[in-house]
């Protein structure tokens, strides 16, 4: 029989190396699935126990997964930041999905999802512009006071 050598590694150990430039700034992908409490207890500790400042990634991808909305609130409970991508943003599902967000009140920062310069373009303007126009200049300045927080607190 073929015999490799290989080794595991609990990544819940190893958090720290993963975050943003030597800060403990965590910018975390959850499952596309229904989450469940266990999830819930693995983020909760994170920034409970291993004090990880965790950045929800691409929060507008989770939402059609959640059937049981109770796991999602709970998370949104926690003290963690999120981040939204702007593309798509004046679409009709997605943009009754921000409406929801928005009005929540967690706290969340854009991003483009732009993965290199060819396929994936960066098209913050677009989503900027589309914030703007429904929920006013005041939502963009809470965006930016937002990042300044998250940047500012891990300098």
């Amino acid at each position: 029989p073929l015999r490799l050598v290989g080794s595991e590694m609990c990544i819940r150990d190893r958090l720290r190396s993963l975050c943003v430039q030597n800060t403990p700034l965590l910018l975390l992908e959850l499952p596309f699935v229904q989450w469940t409490g266990e999830i819930y207890k693995d983020v909760k500790k994170m920034i409970e126990k291993q004090k990880i400042t965790v950045l929800l990634a691409h929060v507008e991808r989770y939402y059609e997964f959640q059937k049981d909305k109770t796991v999602w609130e709970r998370i949104f409970e926690l003290p963690l930041y999120a981040q939204m991508n702007t593309g798509g943003m004046e679409r009709r599902k997605k943009r009754r999905f921000v409406e929801q967000f928005v009005k929540s009140g967690v706290p969340f920062v854009l991003g483009s999802d732009c993965h290199n310069n060819k396929e994936r373009l960066p098209n913050m303007q677009d989503g900027i512009s589309f914030l703007q126009k429904h929920f006013g200049q005041e939502m963009i300045n809470r965006i930016q006071e937002t990042e300044e927080r998250l940047l500012m607190q891990h300098e």
